[in-house]
């Protein structure tokens, strides 16, 4: 692709990630990392120009390269040559039995509504993470998303990113109850364009929510095997108007699990349940178009 953001990265000593540049091809191509903080622009020149033979990676670990304590978002662009770029994150919570990690998705460019859906249940931190590439403050407004609405949550303020800059806001207390009560997913409004994540260190464990490609026609996803007593869900929402969503679930053989078929409205969520043993999902949109993710559990 020719540029990646991705918001709410690490470069501590509890929160670190790892930035993974592949080349596909024979030439060598060259890659820039924009680094920003909660302070705007970080300043990080062993992040630009950064060569990658064809055919192979680079593995650039950010808590070596640029250690801070506070949230990052980078962009990365690729100044010649084809790169694809991967995030590998990592928390190890001081005190924890054991490190986790989990890859952080990309987010293609800016936009003025993110939705991040893919919740993960359970009790721990949330934390919303969003990064303004622009020269001009943008203010955000969240709405939690569930299968009867998209409501503004209670005790919440408008939230100002400056220029430049990264703006973290710990939705802990929101999003827990809001969870247990059907939650699904965020929406971000804002006046200008932002990247958003959201990051949840939830009963151990490391999962991200990040906003996903628009389907309008038909998508796939492939899934993990799982094991006995997982749960998969997917999740849809982001629909422009009134349509209707055909979900089919496939086994590893290619055996049809599971077709159904729902309708979806603006400024509603639906949650389709998918067979334990599906590897394969296929999405087709008619009379709308939907965004949404899989949540696997267990």
């Amino acid at each position: 692709a020719p540029g990646a953001w991705f918001t709410g990265v690490g470069a501590g000593a509890g929160h670190t990630s790892v930035l993974e540049l592949t080349n596909p091809d024979s030439g060598t191509a060259v890659a820039d990392v924009t680094v920003y903080g909660r302070s705007g622009p970080v300043d990080v020149p062993r992040l630009r120009g950064v060569s990658v033979p064809g055919g192979s990676g680079v593995r650039l670990d950010l808590g070596s390269i640029v250690p801070r304590r506070d949230e990052l978002a980078i962009e990365v662009v690729a100044s010649r040559g084809r790169i694809g770029s991967a995030v590998l994150d990592r928390y190890d919570e001081v005190g924890a039995a054991k490190l986790t990690q989990d890859w952080l998705a990309a987010q293609d460019e800016p936009a003025a509504t993110n939705l991040l859906m893919g919740l993960a249940g359970g009790s721990g931190r949330r934390t919303l993470v969003l990064a303004n590439g622009t020269d001009d403050e943008v203010r955000a407004d969240l709405g939690i998303v569930t299968e009867q609405s998209v409501f503004a949550p209670k005790g919440v303020p408008e939230i100002r990113i400056a220029p430049q800059s990264v703006e973290r806001v710990s939705l802990s207390a929101v999003l827990g109850p809001a969870i247990k009560d059907g939650a699904t997913g965020v929406r971000v409004t804002s006046s200008g364009p932002v990247t958003a994540s959201i990051r949840s260190f939830v009963d151990g464990d490391l999962s991200h929510a990040v906003p996903a490609d628009t389907i309008d026609g038909s998508s796939t996803v492939l899934l993990p095997a799982g094991t006995k007593g997982d749960e998969k869900s997917l999740l849809l929402a982001g629909a422009e108007r009134a349509g209707a969503v055909t979900v089919v679930s496939r086994s590893a053989t290619g055996a049809e699990l599971d077709r159904s078929e729902v309708e979806i409205s603006p400024d509603r969520g639906v949650t389709v349940k998918l067979p334990a043993e599906a590897v394969l999902v296929t999405v087709t949109t008619a009379r709308t178009s939907v965004t949404g993710s899989v949540l696997v559990s267990g």
